[in-house]
């Protein structure tokens, strides 16, 4: 499967593609008229996990290039990717925010469209070798829906 990058989006254009990553793993945002986009975090990840090949100005692109272009992009890429890479093997669905929080961590099963957004917990690039229990999949005292852990 390959997508196109152009600035900081990987687009899988083909309809059938797209739809296989969103509903089995939840990943990128569906587009007008088919495929997908995926975040800089989310198409490094999937191309590390050969699920997906990216080409930039017609080349295909390694693992270590996008990584490395990612990270010309954005400061504390590296983090935020070794976060959400460590998330995302341990089964949870997680989605890339750009208000208060860095990442959305939703329950294994669960995705953005059936789990609700009430509650949270919060870890700081300061505290990451500190992540809460929670963390884990256990939800916060009197948490019942939403994301398992959210990431400032």
């Amino acid at each position: 499967m390959t997508g196109h990058l152009v600035d900081d989006t990987v687009t899988v254009k083909e309809q059938k593609e797209g739809s296989q990553l969103y509903n089995k793993g939840n990943y990128g945002y569906p587009r007008s008229g088919g495929g997908i986009d995926l975040d800089l975090v989310e198409a490094t990840y999937l191309v590390e996990c050969k699920r997906l090949e990216v080409e930039y100005q017609g080349e295909r692109m390694s693992f270590e290039e996008l990584f490395r272009y990612s990270a010309s992009m954005y400061e504390g890429f590296d983090i935020k990717y070794m976060v959400y890479r460590d998330i995302r093997q341990r089964g949870f669905v997680v989605k890339i925010e750009s208000g208060e929080f860095d990442l959305s961590v939703f329950p294994r099963g669960k995705t953005m469209s059936n789990s609700g957004l009430h509650g949270q917990g919060g870890v700081g690039e300061e505290c990451l070798r500190d992540i809460p229990f929670h963390a884990a999949g256990r939800r916060c005292e009197g948490q019942e829906e939403g994301p398992a852990l959210r990431c400032r």
